[in-house]
């Protein structure tokens, strides 16, 4: 595909996702994009970015995962991330990254690990289909907590993972019913689409478009994320990755 046809960025980029999620001014787009999957009781009012620092192994790591490490003001974490391409025993890695430590920089310049008594909520957009079994065909949502085995009953409620397989949202722009379905819309069909759809007619959805608009990047930013194309593509096609 040759998105220079079209005039929105591709959010399941590098440069697309930071811009999208990852800018203060743009925050109050993370915080709707959030809200509308958060038990109302741990609704964002305001968030504060932090950089961070994850620990990832293999070269395919570093280049296919993009997080992004946020707090609100209420106290919860968040570590937004969006996972790309495919890999091998993706359901464990999902599991090793829930539970392996946030690495970041304090103001002393130590790099310190913590645990908090508040909710983590780590969000995975996946941009490939991470199960191909019939059953979960439609099953593009994913909430999973610790359980225990015996009881059934949640082991803790302080880890939780929101997995979106964006792939598997299959909907229409006619069929879309809730705040959440539009978003899921607009991440999926954003780097085909030529202009908003009229049926995201909320204010939210004008600054997302104005803020992926490819019109609207500077020079420089748009050979940011012409390079960010051309690494997305390299990964596509790279043999030691597997789909």
């Amino acid at each position: 595909m040759d998105n220079s046809t079209h005039p929105f960025i591709n959010p399941f980029t590098d440069f697309g996702f930071k811009r999208l999620f990852g800018s203060k001014d743009h925050s109050d787009l993370l915080i709707d994009f959030l809200n509308t999957m958060l038990p109302e009781h741990h609704h964002i009012q305001e968030i504060c970015l932090r950089k961070t620092e994850e620990l990832r192994n293999t070269s395919v790591d570093r280049k296919s995962v993009f997080y992004l490490y946020c707090r609100a003001n209420s106290g919860e974490q968040f570590i937004v991330e969006i996972h790309r391409p495919s890999q091998d025993y993706y359901h464990e890695r999902f599991v090793l990254c829930a539970f392996f430590p946030t690495k970041y920089e304090t103001h002393t310049g130590v790099r310190e690990f913590q645990i908090y008594p508040i909710p983590v909520y780590r969000v995975i957009l996946v941009d490939f289909l991470i199960d191909h079994e019939e059953e979960s065909a439609n099953q593009y949502f994913h909430i999973v907590k610790l359980v225990d085995s015996e009881t059934n009953e949640v082991f803790t409620n302080k880890l939780i993972l929101m997995i979106l397989e964006i792939q598997k949202f299959e909907k229409t722009e006619d069929q879309l019913n809730s705040h959440f379905e539009k978003w899921l819309y607009a991440l999926k069909h954003m780097p085909n689409l030529h202009q908003r759809p009229a049926k995201l007619e909320e204010h939210i959805f004008t600054r997302l478009f104005e803020t992926v608009n490819i019109a609207q990047l500077s020079q420089s930013e748009r050979a940011e994320y012409e390079n960010s194309l051309k690494v997305s593509r390299d990964m596509q096609s790279s043999p030691d990755v597997t789909f």
